[in-house]
């Protein structure tokens, strides 16, 4: 099963199974920065507000899908790998309710030159690709493959709405 994830700033990625909790996080996101960049405190006349309309409708959505029973044999396969996925809390009533769970970089398993600002598939990538380099993760595009299967793949709107038909 695919995993669903909006964008956030923080070191945790958080996933849903839903890919509409993942849209809506990533809309209302992107919804309140646009807001507060663009509206709070201007003054907005009839004009304005059709090129806001457009510059709105110009953003692209976009979510990640994470192919979980392949990540779980890539961590059985290198049990030090640096990405952890944590499954839902069922204890936690938001987490539950949005289908989620959490991804982040154990610090203490990553390789030397990893950053900070480094995503977490680059810097599981370098980690691989410095352990085995006769195994890594094959990019191409928006997508992420091991194993001739893909791990992880960035969709934008379209292409979830043709999914989901």
């Amino acid at each position: 099963m695919g995993w669903q994830m909006a964008l956030l700033s923080t070191s945790y990625l958080d996933w849903s199974y839903s890919v509409y909790v993942a849209l809506y996080f990533a809309f209302t996101s992107y919804i309140k920065q646009f807001v507060d960049d663009n509206i709070l405190d201007q003054h907005i006349d009839l004009c304005k507000m059709h090129c806001l309309r457009d510059d709105f409708n110009k953003h692209k959505y976009c979510i990640y899908r994470l192919n979980k029973t392949l990540y779980d044999e890539l961590k059985n396969q290198y049990p030090k790998l640096p990405l952890i996925v944590s499954d839902t809390d069922h204890k936690n009533e938001r987490m539950e309710s949005q289908q989620g769970l959490l991804s982040s970089i154990d610090s203490t398993k990553v390789n030397d030159n990893a950053k900070i600002q480094d995503s977490q598939i680059k810097i599981l990538a370098d980690w691989l690709q410095s352990n085995n380099p006769d195994d890594f993760l094959k990019q191409s595009g928006d997508k992420y493959s091991w194993n001739n299967e893909t791990l992880l793949e960035k969709n934008n709107l379209q292409t979830i709405a043709k999914r989901s038909k």
